[in-house]
């Protein structure tokens, strides 16, 4: 959760894990206990190569009131040094 928006890795959880990766930290607010059952389900199923994380993704998105990003992880496409304030730019 960061600016009240609900943010997730669950789609990058392969990546990462093969990368070394090895613990995992989830931080919810006041969820019910039969959503974070299945949250902690649909993570552990990633994990284990038992479930894609497109369809965990899909599900994650549907389950949060609000839908879900990846925040910080999200991949943006690298902006044209002339769209970059002069300060940013390489000299």
């Amino acid at each position: 959760m960061f600016n009240a928006s609900a943010q997730s890795g669950m789609y990058y959880l392969p990546s990462l894990a093969a990368s070394g990766f090895g613990t995992l930290r989830i931080e919810l607010v006041n969820e019910p206990a039969d959503f974070v059952r299945s949250l902690l389900e649909t993570y552990r199923r990633v994990l284990q190569g038992r479930q894609k994380p497109r369809e965990a993704w899909r599900w994650l998105q549907d389950s949060c009131e609000g839908g879900v990003s990846s925040g910080s992880l999200e991949v943006k496409g690298e902006r044209a040094a002339t769209s970059l304030r002069p300060s940013a730019r390489r000299s």
